[in-house]
């Protein structure tokens, strides 16, 4: 079963780059970025961690990363 997730998640980390490279908005760009290392934490939770202490680290960096990421957002609104 986890085989199954791990390769859900590749494919999905492949079309969110894709879809990053290919944008032409820098939101889609951060929004992108933002989901393709979501998905490798997740991933790498999936497959390496075995203790609580390590998943309870990589948790608190995704929850940083989701905070950097939306206040990055809200502060660079174009002023119109």
């Amino acid at each position: 079963m986890s085989i199954i997730i791990s390769l859900t998640i590749i494919f999905t980390l492949a079309a969110t780059t894709f879809k990053i490279v290919t944008s032409g908005n820098i939101y889609e760009k951060i929004t992108g970025f933002y989901f393709v290392f979501t998905n490798f934490i997740i991933l790498i939770l999936l497959n390496a961690v075995t203790n609580f202490d390590a998943m309870l680290d990589i948790i608190i960096i995704l929850f940083l990363l989701q905070f950097v990421t939306i206040l990055f957002l809200l502060f660079n609104r174009k002023k119109t």
